[in-house]
């Protein structure tokens, strides 16, 4: 049985849809695991900060206990008091 023209067009074209499909899946879900990778390292970097400030200066001793800031405004205002000389107050955090 012979194809006719048109049906092999729509079988290559079908055919090449399919490709595009399975490439957009592909990009989507490494863009996915990419930034998933970009979170767990900035957890990671966040959390070896956290404990260079808690073993070498005692920062966290500065913020009052009840306070539920999270890390990373501690770290900002860490990084706010560097930049201006180590002056912190209460008045900034």
């Amino acid at each position: 049985m012979k194809y006719k023209p048109y049906l092999k067009k729509n079988l290559l074209s079908c055919v090449v849809l399919i490709i595009l499909f399975i490439r957009i899946a592909l990009m989507i879900e490494f863009c996915l695991i990419a930034s998933n990778l970009i979170n767990y390292c900035k957890k990671n970097i966040y959390n070896f900060i956290y404990k260079i400030l808690r073993e070498e200066n005692n920062f966290l001793k500065l913020i009052p206990q009840k306070s539920k800031e999270s890390l990373e405004n501690k770290l900002n205002i860490y990084l706010y008091s560097v930049f201006y000389n180590n002056k912190i107050t209460y008045d900034r955090i």
